[in-house]
């Protein structure tokens, strides 16, 4: 696992499929929220599969990851390899993980993973 500073940090997030313009408009506001001038990521990377993201977190190629309108089959996987690697797997508000609630927040570092949960605006969705 990596970095427990934010600006050190690689952040790894993907659009989803939805072009919903609500959707989209907090994607973009969440993306913004770790790549400002206040508050900034060293970097950002979308690979387009929450499993190589994942994979991304447990190796430490990347220090933060999360996603909303993932579905189970697409993170249950990646959850456990992450746990297996020592970093922190949560739902995006922080609480515990919960891998129907279609939203994931992964971290090489529970100080990461409280800095991006404190950062995120949520989105409710319809459980898998």
């Amino acid at each position: 696992m990596s970095s427990t500073d934010l600006s050190q940090s690689l952040l790894i997030s993907e659009f989803g499929s939805s072009r919903d313009k609500e959707k989209m408009d907090l994607v973009f506001s969440n993306l913004g929220s770790f790549l400002n001038e206040k508050n900034s990521a060293h970097g950002c990377r979308l690979l387009g599969s929450a499993a190589l993201d994942m994979c991304q977190i447990a190796i430490g190629g990347g220090d933060m990851y999360y996603q909303y309108e993932i579905h189970v089959w697409d993170i249950a996987a990646g959850a456990l390899i992450i746990r297996e690697a020592g970093g922190v797997v949560w739902d995006t508000t922080g609480g515990p993980f919960d891998m129907m609630s279609r939203r994931v927040l992964c971290a090489s570092s529970e100080k990461l993973a409280r800095t991006i949960a404190e950062g995120l605006t949520q989105m409710e969705l319809q459980r898998d």
